[in-house]
């Protein structure tokens, strides 16, 4: 949530899309043009779609351990539902399903050895959507996620430097 004098904004990209607009003399989140901001939900669909899907059987049961346990239940109920199986399930054997986020991430190793960015040369909003994934998986779970991922792990490090 950004709130900004009397603007509330909820949306991650509307709120990128919002500092852009009111900041133009600081750098910038989008690359020039229209295709700037196609490309970015480009991006954003990769990370949903692809990134967070993979990682989320890794750390459903995690993030459920961290909560209130006022707030359990009801995580609990909403993903059995949405997961068809208990968390415990869909965690399960975690570490024998690895290739899994190895392909998710396939698409970011590739650019990576083009670029030190997404975004080229410095990072842009397209960068900050993919390590907001990351970042969220690795903070909540001990679980060894991004082992074996040293361009994917040299990357967010360049991100969270920036």
């Amino acid at each position: 949530m950004l709130e900004d004098g009397e603007t509330k904004i909820g949306d991650s990209f509307a709120i990128a899309e919002h500092l852009e607009a009111t900041w133009p003399d600081r750098p910038a989140l989008f690359a020039p043009g229209e295709s700037g901001r196609a490309v970015a939900r480009l991006v954003e669909g990769y990370a949903n779609l692809t990134v967070g899907a993979a990682l989320m059987p890794f750390i459903v049961k995690d993030i459920h351990d961290l909560l209130a346990p006022a707030d359990q239940t009801y995580f609990r109920t909403t993903r059995e539902k949405r997961l068809g199986r208990t968390l415990e399930e869909v965690q399960a054997g975690r570490e024998n399903r690895t290739d899994e986020i190895r392909k998710a991430l396939a698409p970011m190793r590739h650019m990576l050895r083009s670029a030190p960015f997404i975004g080229g040369a410095s990072p842009l909003y397209v960068d900050y959507i993919v390590a907001g994934h990351l970042i969220w998986a690795t903070t909540v779970t001990a679980f060894p996620i991004l082992d074996g991922e040293a361009e994917v792990t040299a990357w967010l490090a360049r991100v969270r430097a920036a």
